[in-house]
């Protein structure tokens, strides 16, 4: 076998249109690279657990014959000594110019009457370090041209394409007349001297260089555990549009096709993909080692897949080792890491199996394969969690891909949701049907619905379903609204389905079933949820098809019938209620601004309990109630009390709206009756359920945030806290009032609030402790409910970490404390040693780890700094790296702001992180987004060397809107926009919209500190005086 090197794609010509093939190479051409940006998916879901994310990050391999495939990681290549595929004449190139309409086919999308049938690749592999690692191989396309046609357009970015050929039979072979490239719809067109009407193949040599730009097929890195040495692995990340930087194909989600992969390797290398591996060769010569690294010496075969889209094909390179268990229904779930280390993946691999189990029950389809692999890749722009929670979510929800997005996909991608929002929705049924300690549904509320709320707030949100067309736009719909929106709408329908007694996962099943295999449109999903009598196609219009979500109030009368005036809460508990819905949203910085521009009136699942005093304790009068309210005014009726003969002069009642949290609204309840919740929560920590008082807590605070609030009222709902010690209802709390705490920092009495944070705080830290104190599965918080030890554990960190942030005097003592007993320590954070040695107790706990390096660095100084700062650079586990760079982001010197800026564009970081990194730095303290936007400006060439390049999950843009949010005064504004302005510089792609939501953002916020802020702190003073009387 020859040790040819696979050869390297040329440089890419200049950015146009259409550009003809340069020289007298008339077969040949290489496709200029765009530049593609989509919002940056899975932004961390807070502070605390942002630097949790990296450990599984699942690309699902199938191996065995049946159905779809998971998450991609594909890569192709071309074994050594293959023949080259005939040639011929490409024809002399045709010149059309930028922006030109001349070409061939000028399209967005592809010709549709030219359908893919299967694909036959054949490639190899040569990993060779950061610079000089590539593949080449051929493509076999069956095609099946619907209607004649003289032309073929196929997707190719940053591919040399060579030797293209259409056999239409056994005679005949045509090479193509003219080769046009289309740089800016990414796809190269061949034209024939005649048209084409049957079924006939389209091969192609390609060849690519392997790069870090975390898309297509990429290189990871990672570091030996044992030696401290640089490894790299080639892998792929394909959705949406990056399978065409790793072969050609017909790069669009209802093309379908099967896909026959073979693989050529070096020695000490192997590889995966979608399917189980049929053949496997090894050719070493006389039997010795290998001299030549490049030499491809063995050669995987996959069985062919299943139909499926392009960006689901999925390969990888690597030397990693596997552990494995075993589902009820017989699947071997593999889990993949780094060698040395594959204890890490038992639990992995238990809780996919598990997690199998259950959607194959849960769906009634089972998963049709043998195998499914979960590989850990190192460097993966998508994200993931290295603690247990974080881990089983994340596998939870690539394992819903097999039904959602795998077996059925969506037919274009402005309906990402069908993939997206339902993985979402389902990841929370998996883990807890996994583990069900974890409190996933109470989790679901906080991160994923209040997540969606809040992005959905925005001016400059969008509808679920969005058109959308070329690949810029495409990356752009993986945010908060596909993901989290998506999945808030599927959990409503859900729960509003099964309280009338209907199934639906019975019509999730009808739907899966009737589109196996194939693509379908949303209305798909809703028709198969609908009843005769109940049509959910129609309820989920509007909450699919515009942006925005309602916010719903209600009134009284101003007076009783005899003249009194009627106090909303106070006295008899009346029969209705006059009812009215908008959109919600954030502070108006034009009070005259519309509050619902598109008139949109939404069908909500509306639910309310109606609880009295009238006993002497708040009880409730029934049970809850529900309706689809769908006017924009109207009534609901109230269940009263059973008259009584006792006095009604002091009672008081509360309406408490969503009950469960399930729907996807607001409920704006009057002042007076927060008063009255505010007291009966003060008297009694355990009323209603933590996931009600949480709502309550939200719905109230969101609209203190939105200036329309009664300060006293909303805050007042925050001395419930005082004895509150649920994770649920402290996460809400703590989102919240990190917002206000940074807007106010630069307050002049800001110490106020700062003394009522830290009295918030200090009973819930006292009790929490530093350790848990038993080890029973169920443990009674020093408040009365019970939380598993888990969910303890996650308040622990959470509320340690928020109480350090906040200047908690005792709390920064202890981490303080705690991080001098960790300076000695090699490798801090890590929950997994080599298998060379045994684990050793860690100092501190390895979930505490992440508070004491925070607390230390940001009330230290250069020795603090410099000590995580050496832990960083000798890492070697991911999960470990990201624990170390969120502390360094804590630092507030401002020197110590500049080194990281430098430090976050330099090789140290790897590329998923940097953009995470910098926004932590960012929001730092209040000088550091000057001191950032001076470093950028001054390093630009290297800022878009290591950012601007786009990609799905690697984008710069959450860097630009947090860079732009954080701006405090016009001033800071006018500087973060001169310098993303791109019309005197080159600019990351989607700048415009990140800078614009940003900038959004930061008026509102000013605006808040000119019209609520001096009430908060005023509020805050009065509090304040009075724990201290």
């Amino acid at each position: 076998m020859s040790s040819t090197r696979a050869p390297a794609a040329p440089a890419s010509p200049s950015r146009g249109q259409y550009r003809p093939v340069p020289g007298n190479d008339h077969a040949a051409a290489d496709h200029d690279d765009v530049d593609i940006e989509p919002t940056f998916w899975e932004k961390s879901r807070d502070v605390v657990t942002a630097y949790f994310r990296r450990l599984f990050i699942p690309i699902l391999v199938f191996i065995s014959v049946g159905i779809v495939v998971l998450l991609s990681i594909l890569l192709i290549v071309r074994p050594k000594g293959t023949a080259p595929i005939g040639g011929g004449n490409g024809g002399s190139p045709v010149l059309i110019p930028p922006g030109g309409e001349s070409g061939t086919w000028n399209a967005i999308r592809l010709p549709s009457h030219i359908v893919p049938i299967q694909y036959d690749l054949n490639f190899g592999t040569i990993v060779d370090g950061e610079f000089n690692s590539t593949f080449a191989g051929d493509a076999a396309i069956r095609l099946n041209f619907t209607k004649p046609s003289n032309f073929v357009a196929v997707h190719a970015v940053g591919l040399n394409l060579t030797n293209v050929a259409l056999a239409v039979d056994a005679n005949t072979t045509l090479v193509p007349v003219r080769h046009e490239v289309n740089t800016a719809r990414q796809y190269h067109v061949f034209v024939f001297d005649r048209a084409v009407s049957t079924v006939a193949t389209l091969r192609i040599h390609y060849a690519g260089k392997i790069d870090r730009s975390l898309r297509g097929y990429y290189l990871a890195k990672y570091i030996d555990t044992e030696t401290g040495a640089p490894n790299w692995i080639a892998t792929t990340q394909f959705e949406a549009t990056d399978a065409r930087r790793a072969f050609p194909c017909l790069d669009e989600p209802a093309m379908k096709a099967t896909f026959e992969i073979t693989m050529s390797t070096q020695s000490h290398l192997h590889a995966l993909s979608n399917m189980h591996v049929v053949s496997r060769d090894i050719a070493i010569p006389n039997g010795v080692a290998v001299a030549d690294k490049y030499a491809l010496t063995k050669t995987y075969k996959f069985a062919p897949t299943p139909r499926m889209s392009s960006y689901l094909v999925a390969f990888i390179v690597s030397d990693f080792e596997s552990t494995s268990a075993t589902s009820k229904g017989g699947v071997t779930v593999s889990v993949w890491t780094q060698p040395g280390i594959t204890s890490m993946g038992e639990y992995a691999a238990r809780v996919g199996a598990a997690v199998l189990d259950y959607y194959e029950i849960l769906l009634g389809i089972p998963f049709p394969m043998r195998f499914l692999a979960l590989v850990s890749v190192p460097d993966f722009a998508a994200g993931a969690m290295e603690n247990w929670a974080r881990v089983a979510t994340v596998i939870a929800h690539e394992l819903a891909h097999q039904w959602f997005g795998d077996l059925v996909t969506m037919k274009w991608w402005d309906d990402l949701y069908l993939n997206e929002g339902f993985a979402t929705f389902s990841e929370f049924l998996g883990t807890a049907a996994a583990e069900p300690s974890f409190g996933m549904p109470e989790q679901f509320y906080r991160m994923d619905q209040v997540k969606a709320m809040l992005a959905d707030a925005s001016p400059h949100s969008r509808a679920i379903h969005a058109t959308v067309n070329d690949p810029v736009e495409i990356e752009g719909l993986f945010d908060a609204i596909s993901y989290s929106k998506g999945g808030s709408i599927l959990h409503m329908i859900q729960h509003f389905l099964e309280a009338r007694g209907r199934s639906f996962f019975g019509g999730v099943h009808n739907y899966l079933e009737a589109h196996a295999y194939n693509n379908a449109e949303s209305r798909d999903l809703w028709d198969a949820l609908s009843f005769p009598d109940l049509n959910v196609t129609r309820i989920v219009q509007e909450w699919i098809q515009t942006p925005g979500y309602p916010r719903v109030t209600f009134s009284l009368p101003e007076s009783t019938s005899a003249g009194k005036p009627v106090v909303p809460g106070r006295g008899p508990v009346p029969a209705s209620l006059a009812v009215e819905q908008t959109r919600n949203s954030g502070i108006r910085v034009n009070a005259s601004e519309p509050t619902n521009p598109l008139g949109t009136v939404w069908q909500i699942p509306l639910t309310w309990a109606v609880y009295t005093n009238r006993t002497g304790v708040p009880v409730a009068t029934g049970a809850a109630q529900s309706t689809v309210f769908d006017a924009a005014k109207g009534a609901i009726q109230l269940t009263t009390p059973p008259a009584r003969d006792l006095p009604v002069f002091d009672e008081h009642w509360v309406i408490k709206p969503n009950v469960g949290q399930h729907g996807f609204y607001r409920f704006v309840i009057p002042s007076p009756m927060l008063h009255t919740v505010a007291e009966w929560w003060t008297a009694n920590p355990q009323l209603w359920t933590p996931l009600d008082r949480a709502g309550v807590l939200e719905d109230a605070l969101d609209r203190l945030m939105a200036g329309d609030a009664d300060v006293d009222a909303a805050l007042g709902l925050l001395r419930g806290l005082y004895r509150e010690q649920t994770y649920t209802v402290w996460g809400v709390a703590m989102d919240r009032l990190a917002s206000i705490r940074r807007l106010l920092e630069l307050h002049p009495d800001y110490a106020a609030v700062s003394s009522v944070l830290n009295g918030l705080v200090e009973k819930v830290v006292k009790n929490i402790g530093w350790d848990e104190e038993t080890d029973e599965f169920e443990v009674e918080a020093k408040g009365g409910e019970s939380q598993s030890r888990h969910v303890r554990a996650l308040l622990r960190t959470e509320i340690l970490s928020f109480a350090a942030s906040i200047g908690h005097a005792p709390t920064v003592r202890k981490a303080q404390e705690l991080f001098e007993l960790l300076a000695d320590e090699v490798e801090l954070a890590s929950i997994a040693r080599s298998k060379h040695k045994p684990p050793r107790r860690p100092a501190v706990p390895v979930a505490l780890v992440p508070v004491v390096l925070d607390t230390a660095v940001r009330a230290g100084g250069d020795r603090e700094y410099a000590v995580v700062e050496q832990r960083l650079r000798s890492a070697t586990l991911t999960n470990d790296e990201a624990v170390y760079l969120h502390a360094l982001a804590q630092a507030t010197a401002p020197h110590l702001i500049v080194r990281n800026v430098a430090l976050a564009l330099s090789s140290a970081v790897r590329g998923q992180d940097k953009v995470r990194f910098m926004s932590w730095i960012v929001r730092s303290a209040p000088t550091a987004p000057a001191l950032v936007a001076d470093y950028l400006d001054a390093h630009w060439a290297t800022f878009l060397e290591q950012l601007g390049g786009g990609g799905a999950f690697s984008s710069a843009t959450e860097l630009i809107g947090v860079l732009a949010e954080s701006a405090h005064n016009e001033a800071e504004m006018a500087r973060v926009a001169a310098l993303f302005d791109a019309t005197k510089r080159a600019v990351p792609p989607n700048t415009k919209v990140a800078l614009d939501t940003g900038l959004t953002r930061a008026r509102e916020h000013a605006v808040w500190r000119e019209r609520v802020g001096e009430q908060v702190v005023g509020w805050a003073k009065k509090e304040a005086a009075a724990r201290m009387a």
